[in-house]
């Protein structure tokens, strides 16, 4: 009997680099293929992402604490982040940086199959 490949989760930490207005992301160029499930992450704040194409992801908006996101279609996609972040410069009071995912400035290319 043949065995299927088992759909993951594939989680994906979001990095933001305020100072030289970067996006870095772990792992640098993550692979969705049609079945996975999608958990984005933050260490500096809650995310807000939305993904396209529309019909590829289910949902295709995804938050901090939403279940993982469902990849329905293969092809390549983008995933636009943001979310809000608490950004903490020596010297000076911490700061709260909230990001439009909708603005379309913070994305990032996967590599999807």
């Amino acid at each position: 009997m043949a065995t299927t490949a088992q759909a993951a989760t594939v989680p994906v930490k979001l990095t933001y680099d305020f100072n030289n207005g970067k996006l870095i992301t772990e792992p640098a160029n993550p692979i969705f293929r049609v079945g996975d499930r999608i958990q984005f992450s933050s260490d500096q704040g809650e995310v807000w992402i939305l993904l396209e194409p529309i019909d590829g992801y289910q949902p295709r908006e995804y938050r901090t604490g939403d279940p993982p996101v469902l990849k329905t279609q293969p092809g390549v996609g983008m995933a636009w982040c943001g979310g809000t972040f608490r950004l903490n410069q020596p010297g000076k009071d911490p700061q709260t940086v909230t990001i439009d995912p909708r603005s379309m400035q913070w994305g990032v290319t996967p590599l999807d199959q």
